[in-house]
């Protein structure tokens, strides 16, 4: 079982997420960077300062780009509109942007091996991510699932073990308050979501960030 644990841990089916180093980061480089790239406030030069914030705050809201006031400064729904002094993002850029957020605003594509399940069973995701204190991760069946659930750390460490688990035909959803099973705060860091079902093991990549 720890085999099918680590081979799983190490797929990734990417599909259509998008993906922010090669995507996301190359358009602040070109956009940003040269206003927002280390002098202080918002800075954009890599995924860590950017989920910072600036000094007012969190301009990410993970899941939900329409309040994400980086958004409202690029589409000018907030004032002023940025980048200032530059021509404006395109429309296929701001969509491209919003989708990363919607998706969870992840570094890296979330990780779910689809290739071992089948087409009626699936990990959706979960909201937010990156998370601070609790995440909900949703499951999508069209049968009853059982199977046992559990968190473990980047390095294969379970921290959290929700038990057996009974998920019903349709959207289902398990709540993670970023704590061990001795109900303490975790750190800051990746985190695994691993659903065992049958001779099925499903991950999903996780961001804790505080």
């Amino acid at each position: 079982m720890k085999r099918l644990i680590v081979m799983a841990l190490l797929l990734s089916i990417a599909g259509a997420q998008v993906d922010y180093n090669s995507q996301i980061q190359t358009i602040f480089n070109d956009k940003c960077t040269s206003c927002h790239g280390g002098s202080g406030g918002l800075n954009l030069s890599s995924y860590d300062e950017l989920m910072k914030g600036s000094n007012s705050g969190a301009v990410i809201k993970a899941g939900d780009a329409s309040n994400s006031l980086l958004i409202q400064r690029i589409d000018g729904s907030v004032t002023p509109q940025m980048p200032q002094g530059g021509d404006a993002f395109s429309d296929s850029v701001i969509s491209l942007i919003k989708k990363w957020i919607n998706e969870g605003a992840l570094e890296q594509v979330s990780v779910t091996v689809e290739s071992q399940l089948p087409s009626h069973f699936e990990i959706v995701g979960n909201y937010p991510n990156p998370f601070n204190p609790h995440t909900r991760i949703v499951i999508s069946t069209m049968t009853h699932v059982q199977g046992q659930a559990s968190i473990v750390t980047s390095s294969g460490k379970s921290v959290y073990d929700f038990g057996p688990v009974s998920f019903k035909p349709g959207s289902n959803s398990l709540i993670w308050r970023g704590q061990n099973s001795r109900g303490n705060t975790l750190s800051s860091g990746i985190y695994f979501f691993i659903l065992k079902h049958d001779d099925l093991v499903v991950t999903h990549r996780m961001i804790l960030l505080k």
